[in-house]
């Protein structure tokens, strides 16, 4: 049986992985996930990404910590408004419009019409990487 997933405009950032290898996001063997628009970054893991035997993992307009092979994939910090609150509730993993890379950087294919606050996308010159579309 072939499991199936599409990870579309997530931001994935600050996990704690107890394995030790992968932070982000692990795909089982016979697993096939698309990620799309989707930041994965800062995890306690070296790496962000992972697949068991079998396992296909395609990765397009993506922000990846260190890199993934892909069409439109990044690999440098999001910039996100604070990610390193100690207080976690505190925490603000919306882009910082002045300088993130992710800021029209995306694809519109696939993309939901809205963010995660419910402001329509995009805003300015094209969909933004991640959960939030920056303005």
């Amino acid at each position: 049986m072939t499991v199936t997933a599409d990870i579309i405009n997530c931001a994935i950032s600050g996990n704690t992985s107890t394995s030790g290898g992968y932070g982000g996001i692990y795909a089982l063997g016979g697993s096939v996930v698309t990620v799309t628009n989707t930041i994965l970054w800062n995890t306690s893991a070296p790496y962000e990404l992972g697949k068991g035997l079998g396992a296909i993992i395609t990765a397009t307009y993506s922000n990846i910590n260190g890199g993934y092979v892909g069409t439109g994939n990044i690999n440098a910090d999001p910039l996100f408004v604070d990610d390193t609150n100690a207080n976690l509730l505190l925490r603000d993993y919306h882009l910082s419009i002045i300088t993130s890379p992710c800021v029209d950087t995306g694809t519109a294919t696939g993309a939901p019409a809205t963010d995660r606050d419910g402001d329509a996308r995009p805003i300015g010159g094209g969909i933004d990487i991640g959960s939030d579309e920056a303005f």
